[in-house]
This record gives structure tokens, sequence and C-alpha cells, in this order.
């Protein structure tokens, strides 16, 4: 306040005038980023904790009231991949543990991690891992039986 009486030309007013908006603008960014973090770890806690459910970035986006566009960039933007190739491979590595804790079809595995649709399932696990899901089957069979 006492910075304001000593402001004796138009050049001061205007030094003035901006340090105090660049103050305001970098504490406003402050906020929004905060904001942004915690909308983004609260939607990884999210995803990992209900990678089962019926989830999509629409609902995840609805559920932190924000909207589905801005979402999807805050979410690429802190995750470096897109919403959807994220859970996808969440819903892939728990299903490599279900698959070597139990003895459960595919068919039952899809299920557990979230997929309706067993061929899609596999589609994923093939894509993301490189070999279908019997070749990870064996392969981790046979490893067991060296140990």
């Amino acid at each position: 306040t006492s910075v304001v009486f000593e402001i004796k030309t138009l050049d001061d007013a205007y030094n003035y005038l901006k340090n105090g908006l660049n103050n305001f603008c970098s504490h406003i960014i402050k906020i929004r980023n905060e904001k942004e973090t915690e909308i983004f770890n609260s939607a990884i806690d999210y995803i990992n904790n209900k990678y089962y459910e019926d989830i999509n970035a629409k609902k995840i986006a609805s559920l932190f009231n924000c909207s589905y566009e801005y979402f999807k960039k805050l979410f690429t933007k802190y995750s470096e991949v897109n919403f959807s190739d994220y859970l996808t491979k969440i819903r892939i590595e728990k299903s490599k543990d279900f698959i070597l804790s139990s003895n459960a079809d595919d068919e039952i595995v899809a299920l557990k991690v979230g997929y309706e649709d067993v061929t899609v399932f596999r589609a994923n696990f093939k894509r993301i891992e490189g070999y279908a899901t019997s070749d990870f089957r064996h392969l981790n069979n046979r490893n067991d039986n060296n140990n």
C-alpha cells in the first residue's frame, strides 16, 4: 500500500500494475495446476481401484465435475498417454496377475478386469504383451516348473 504513494510517473504506475498483474496471474496458474494435479491423481486412483467396472473418460470427467474434452487433455498432459490406453494397460497388467494366480480361463479373466468381450480382451492382451494369453500361461508355467 505504501508503494502506491511512491508512484510519481506513468512508468511507475505501469510497472506497479504490471508487477501486480504478473503476481496475480502466477497465483491463478499455481491454483489451476494444483487443481489439475488433484483431479489427475484422483482419476488415477479411481481407475486403479475400479478398472474392472464399466468406466470411460466421460464417466470419470463427470465424476470430477469437468468436461470430457478438458479431462481428456488433462489426462494426456499428465500421463503422456490417452485415457483409453492407460485403462487398457492397467486391465492387462491386472489380467496377468489373475492368470498367474488362478486357473481361470480367458472368459473369466476378461470379466474380472472389465472386458465383456473376451475377443477384445485377447486382442488387447496380444497387442500389449506381444503374445496370446495361452502363450503367457505356457511361458509362466514353464518358468515355475524350472524353479
